[in-house]
């Protein structure tokens, strides 16, 4: 019984690890000595609860009033986990923008991203894939959300430090 639990373990462990965030193309090394880096979020591919994002939007009437809430949730996750090596910012002007692209959002909140390190041309420097960040367990639709939002900022906070350092 306990070999079978920890095989079990160990499944699971490994499903863990392959959904993980990966670095699919180039490097953060741009990024070494930046102090910011201007965050867009880009909805347009996602589905949300199912929906498209105007199809949300019209579900959800405050979806478009709430998304600088998302935002600050995402970006304060993600500065403290970064802890001072770089900061996230949606308002500054700088040298690379990062392109939070949501690839979707369950009905718990829980948000699945690509994040691309992008030039202020649009040059692709960098890829990281599969950023997920769990979300709620109470709450509205939009609190749930919240939630996921924080969790990707953690996640994709730890991930460029560990990058960067």
């Amino acid at each position: 019984m306990i070999k079978h639990c920890l095989m079990f373990v160990a499944l699971l462990l490994g499903i863990q690890a392959a959904s993980a965030q990966t670095l699919e193309q180039g490097s953060l090394d741009v990024l070494r000595g930046e102090e910011y880096v201007k965050v867009v979020v880009d909805y347009s591919n996602a589905l949300i609860m199912d929906m498209t994002e105007e199809e949300f939007a019209e579900y959800e009437e405050d979806w478009y009033k709430d998304q600088p809430a998302i935002m600050s949730k995402f970006l304060e996750e993600a500065n403290d986990e970064l802890d001072g090596i770089l900061r996230l910012s949606r308002t500054r002007t700088t040298n690379y923008i990062l392109r939070w692209a949501v690839d979707w959002i369950d009905e718990s909140g829980t948000i699945m991203s690509d994040f691309y390190l992008e030039t202020a041309d649009g040059e692709v420097l960098a890829v990281i894939e599969n950023v997920k960040g769990k979300g709620g367990v109470f709450g509205t639709k939009l609190n749930l959300i919240k939630d996921g939002a924080e969790e990707t900022g953690e996640s994709l906070g730890e991930f460029i430090k560990r990058e960067l350092l």
